[in-house]
């Protein structure tokens, strides 16, 4: 996955410094003055032994401090990986809702803390979506979906 790279800059538009972090994360948030919050991939089975924590806080340098388990195990091998879901800021108060969760956390005190639950009846996404396919047709499929 790889070393990224989050250039920060002041409001001025004046470059700060570069920050260096290698979680297969798809977004982050601050977390504090000094610790970033990452929102890791909701890996596929293959996978969930790569990525076992769904958030984590470092500080400035990528020195892990706080993790958050995935709250689901996921066990379809053919599964798919989803890269984004809810985190967002509301006031002071960070909110965040996994892919086959009902449940919209928000972090407070080093933990999640259940804010609302979300009745979708039958419209809750399956906590372990695949993709039902023949390994001929893999590449057929996912090239449909990047589409």
């Amino acid at each position: 996955m790889g070393t990224k790279t989050i250039l920060e800059y002041d409001f001025t538009g004046k470059y700060i410094r570069t920050i260096k972090q290698d979680l297969p994360s798809t977004r982050f948030l601050v977390y504090d003055k000094d610790k970033l919050l990452f929102q890791m991939v909701d890996p596929s089975a293959s996978n969930m032994a790569i990525i076992d924590n769904i958030l984590i806080v470092t500080d400035i340098n990528g020195n892990k401090l706080l993790n958050f388990k995935n709250l689901h195990k996921r066990t379809s091998e053919q599964g798919i990986m989803i890269e984004d879901y809810p985190m967002y800021y509301y006031g002071t108060d960070i909110r965040f809702i996994q892919s086959g969760v009902d449940t919209l956390f928000t972090i407070k005190n080093e933990g999640l803390e259940p804010f609302a639950v979300i009745n979708l009846g039958g419209n809750k996404m399956d906590p372990d979506p695949s993709i039902p396919f023949q390994n001929a047709d893999r590449e057929k499929v996912l090239n449909q979906l990047k589409e």
